[in-house]
């Protein structure tokens, strides 16, 4: 926040699961290898580095009502955000918490959901990995596919890699802003 840099992420799988309440799970996967673009006739070089898996949990409790959405009390999701790395002697995390507007525009096959003002903040980091942005704003479009299987299998992986770092939680910092995109 202090620095005022935006920063901005793209996803590769963006998954949503509607419960019989209203309530709604959207997940984001990014996963930490980079497409390779090497020449097919000449020798595979090796990777620089890897870049962290990242999972985004974002949790929809109830949709703004029409022309109502830009009110401040108008927070209706918690936002989990995992960075997680592995080198070969440790994993390491770096986990961002938060809450904002999401709303939730239906398609033919799952929703574009938008992040609105959502304010995040690293909770926890496990490992080597130090937290890039520190307390941030989240903003940003997400287009999603039902598949509440894909959602749950997610969820499990992220519950899973979290638990861990728990136990060694240790808080983070450093200031930024960062804009979320995502496309299925």
């Amino acid at each position: 926040m202090d620095h005022r840099r935006g920063f901005s992420q793209t996803f590769e799988q963006a998954y949503i699961s509607r419960d019989p309440t209203g309530d709604a799970d959207v997940v984001l996967v990014r996963d930490g290898a980079d497409p390779r673009h090497d020449n097919p006739n000449k020798p595979l070089s090796p990777d620089v580095c890897l870049t962290p898996r990242q999972l985004v949990h974002i949790r929809i409790y109830w949709l703004p009502l029409t022309g109502k959405a830009d009110h401040p009390a108008a927070t209706n999701a918690s936002i989990r955000w995992c960075l997680l790395g592995n080198t070969p002697n440790q994993a390491s995390m770096v986990e961002y918490t938060g809450s904002g507007l999401v709303v939730i525009d239906n398609t033919r096959n799952g929703a574009v959901v938008s992040v609105n003002k959502a304010w995040m903040k690293p909770c926890s980091h496990r490992g080597a990995m130090s937290d890039p942005l520190g307390p941030s704003m989240l903003d940003g479009s997400i287009h999603a596919v039902n598949d509440p299987a894909q959602v749950d299998a997610l969820l499990m992986q992220m519950k899973l890699a979290t638990s861990a770092a728990q136990e060694a939680s240790t808080p983070a910092a450093g200031p930024a802003q960062m804009q979320l995109t995502a496309s299925p």
